[in-house]
This record gives structure tokens, sequence and C-alpha cells, in this order.
């Protein structure tokens, strides 16, 4: 006898599964965009490290027009880390990020 599984999935599971959607979902033109508006309503973002301002947005390695998505884990939670938008400095390749699940709601919507 072939017993049919159904999995079931929590609203909680949903919703983590729609933010990473739309976290994945977000290009590199419309980042651009959104660090060009925190630029213009909090300054140029320099570099902590050497000062300058060029920065590279980094694109994901199966679509040049997606950003890239790092994933830096949290401590004491095995399995379960948070996704962050890298940026990384033209001059000196110091590297600062950007929370996914906040830039994407603020391009996307909640």
């Amino acid at each position: 006898m072939d017993q049919e599984v159904k999995k079931t999935i929590t609203e909680e599971q949903e919703k983590a599964l729609a933010h990473m959607q739309k976290a994945l979902s977000i290009t590199r033109e419309e980042f651009a965009k959104y660090f060009e508006g925190v630029e213009s309503k909090f300054g140029e973002l320099k570099c902590s490290m050497c000062k300058t301002s060029m920065w590279v947005v980094p694109s994901r390695d199966d679509d040049p027009n997606l950003m890239a998505i790092l994933t830096l884990p949290l401590p004491l939670s095995h399995g379960r880390g948070m996704w962050v938008y890298p940026v990384v400095c033209k001059e000196c390749g110091f590297m600062t990020y950007f929370a996914s699940s906040h830039v994407a709601a603020k391009i996307r919507g909640q």
C-alpha cells in the first residue's frame, strides 16, 4: 500500500519562504537605486578603511542581474543564519553589508 505523505507548512514557514523569495529576487539595479536613496538621505557611504566612496555590488553566479547574498551564521542556532547583501569597496576590498530582509521590504514592500 502506498501512502502519500503530506507535509504541512506552518504560517511562520510560509512567511519565511516569502521573505526568502523576495530577497532572492532583488536586482543589482534595484539595490543601486536603494543605495543611492540611502546616500541621499544620510550622506555618502565612505569606506571605513580607506575613506573612498566607490562601491561594487556583487552579483549572483547564476544570474549577473541579481544581488549576491551572503549568510552570516547565528551563534547557538545550528543551521540558521542571516542573509545580507555585500557591498565591496572598489579601492581596498573592505566589505560592508545590508540586511536583505530590510532592503527587500523597502524595495518590494512588506
